[in-house]
């Protein structure tokens, strides 16, 4: 697998814990940009970039383990469904 290289002037130096940053610009519809914020208040977020990253890592999961896992709802200590995932 060929490996994606750019030019490392694009990053920015992230002040937080040095680490090279890429600034990106999304556009987004205002349901979604506020679904965002109402996500960022809720988890206790520092930012919509924490969200983001974090919605990252669980869809990383999510497609990992689609092809291997059933996910079972639970509610009151009871499997009420498994869900098989599609991915």
């Amino acid at each position: 697998m060929s490996e994606l290289r750019e030019d490392q002037s694009n990053y920015l130096l992230d002040n937080q814990d040095g680490a090279a940053v890429k600034r990106v610009t999304l556009e987004l519809s205002a349901d979604a940009y506020n679904e965002l914020l109402q996500m960022k208040k809720d988890y206790d977020a520092r930012s919509i970039a924490e969200i983001i990253r974090n919605s990252l890592r669980l869809y990383k999961w999510y497609k990992e383990a689609a092809s291997s896992y059933e996910i079972g709802l639970i509610k009151d200590n009871e499997v009420k469904k498994i869900v098989h995932l599609i991915f």
